[in-house]
C-alpha cells in the first residue's frame, strides 16, 4: 500500500502540489491525468522516490518497483533481449517478455538503433515487467505508439498487471487508458 499524506512541492515560489493525499491499495491502478505543466511527472516522481519531497510524507510496503519512462532509456550496445534481460537475469523470462509485447516480431537480436521509437517503447515495458515488481510507475507509456499498436500494447499492458496483482500508477492524457484504472486522480482541479 502506498499514502501519500500532505505532499507539497514546488519549484522556486512555483507551487506545483500543495497538501496533496492520496492512497495506492495493492493490486489497485491509479491514472493521473491533467493538462501539460500541471505536474503529473512531477507527481509521479516524487511518489516513486527519483524527487525529494521537501514536506509531507510518502509511504510505502511496496519493495520492487519498476518505472516505464515516456522515453525508452535503452543501452544502445545491448541487443533487446539484453535490455531486458538487465533486470531480470533469465534470457528465458527476457525473451517471453519481448514475445508478450511483440507477438512473432522478432526484435531480440536487434539494436535499438535498428528499432523504430515505438518498438524501443515496447522493449521498454518488456523490460519493466521481466523485472517482476510489486509497482510499475508508468509515465504515458504509450505515447509513441501508433493508435493500433497502442491498443494491443496497452491491453498486455494492463492484462498483466491485473493477472500479476501488481500495483500501478500511469500517467496520462489518452482517455482511453482511465477505463483500465481503478480510480484517476486529476490534478489542476479545484
Amino acid at each position: 500500500m502506498l499514502t501519500v499524506k500532505d505532499l507539497t512541492f514546488g519549484y522556486g515560489e512555483n507551487t506545483i502540489l500543495d497538501n496533496f493525499n492520496a492512497e495506492l491499495q495493492n493490486g489497485k491502478i491509479i491514472a493521473i491525468t491533467g493538462v501539460s505543466g500541471v505536474g503529473k511527472t512531477t507527481l509521479l516522481n516524487l511518489i516513486a522516490g527519483l524527487l525529494p519531497a521537501p514536506a509531507g510524507s510518502i509511504e510505502s510496503d511496496f519493495k520492487k518497483p519498476a518505472y516505464i519512462f515516456q522515453d525508452h532509456r535503452l543501452f544502445p550496445w545491448l541487443t533487446a533481449l539484453d535490455n531486458v534481460n538487465v533486470v531480470c537475469n533469465d534470457k528465458n523470462i527476457a525473451s517471453e517478455m519481448l514475445s508478450l509485447l511483440f507477438g512473432g516480431e522478432s526484435v531480440a537480436n536487434k539494436f535499438p538503433d535498428e528499432l523504430s521509437g515505438g518498438m524501443k517503447q515496447r522493449v521498454s515495458i518488456a523490460r519493466a515487467l521481466a523485472f517482476d515488481a510489486d509497482v510499475i510507475f508508468m509515465d504515458e507509456p504509450f505515447k509513441s505508439l501508433d493508435e493500433q499498436t497502442k491498443k494491443r500494447t496497452r491491453d498486455t499492458l494492463f492484462g498483466y498487471i491485473r493477472e500479476k496483482g501488481i500495483s500501478g500508477i500511469i500517467v496520462t492524457h489518452d482517455p482511453d487508458d482511465l477505463p483500465f484504472c481503478d480510480s484517476v486522480i486529476e490534478l489542476g482541479v479545484v
